[in-house]
């Protein structure tokens, strides 16, 4: 995955995000299969929040790895 600069600083992070606002209401399997997919190709980064779905984005997202 290729890395950028973050600003300033010495910092790279990845020049993509998977981002997880619309993952309220997935399955284990389906998330299961969202980030296998996403890994596979090189992510290393999901962007969650705790608004996303109220909440429920973080849970479906944690539950896959449980």
């Amino acid at each position: 995955m290729k890395s950028v600069r973050l600003g300033k600083t010495d910092m790279n992070v990845p020049s993509i995000v998977v981002g997880c606002m619309r993952l309220a209401g997935k399955t284990k399997s389906e998330m299961n299969r969202f980030i296998r997919a996403a890994l596979d190709r090189g992510a290393n980064y999901f962007d969650h929040a705790d608004i996303y779905g109220d909440g429920q984005s973080e849970t479906v997202f944690g539950d896959a790895f449980a």
